[in-house]
């Protein structure tokens, strides 16, 4: 498994210019455009995003950290597409980002307590369940969090 994690903006004019496949959007001008939106955002200090590349590949996932200019714990999120998953890919973007980009320290997650997956990820990146942040209409959403002592 060879993969990175990239700068947002440098890959936003590269995936202008080319045709890839764009896992977890419905067309690469949906993946272009969110791909500017967010790179807005990181230019105003307001999130890190970085984009996981395969060796091979354009970009078949992300990591981000939002909300860094609220006065809460900021959430990081995460989607790989679904080519892709359950090799490890997650985990390691994850690992990665948390190893390679300046945070605050603290950091809060949610993942529906449906997806494994997602739970894995956050277990096996450091994460510990800090309790249930909600219920929607297809179950609990759970909170977690990192760099911070929970008690448990």
């Amino acid at each position: 498994m060879h993969s990175h994690l990239a700068p947002i903006h440098s890959l936003v004019q590269r995936e202008n210019s080319r045709s890839p496949g764009c896992p977890g959007f419905e067309s690469c001008s949906d993946a272009t455009e969110w791909l500017t939106r967010v790179s807005h955002e990181e230019t105003a200090g307001a999130a890190i995003t970085r984009c996981v590349v395969r060796t091979g590949y354009s970009a078949i996932g992300v990591v981000r950290l939002a909300g860094l200019d609220l006065p809460f714990l900021p959430p990081i999120s995460y989607w790989i597409g679904a080519p892709f998953r359950r090799r490890g890919y997650g985990t390691a973007a994850v690992r990665l980002f948390l190893q390679q980009v300046e945070h605050p320290g603290r950091i809060c997650a949610f993942a529906a307590e449906g997806n494994l997956g997602s739970r894995t990820i956050l277990v096996n990146t450091g994460f510990s369940r800090s309790g249930v942040a909600r219920h929607d209409a297809n179950g609990a959403i759970l909170r977690y969090d990192f760099g911070v002592h929970t008690g448990v």
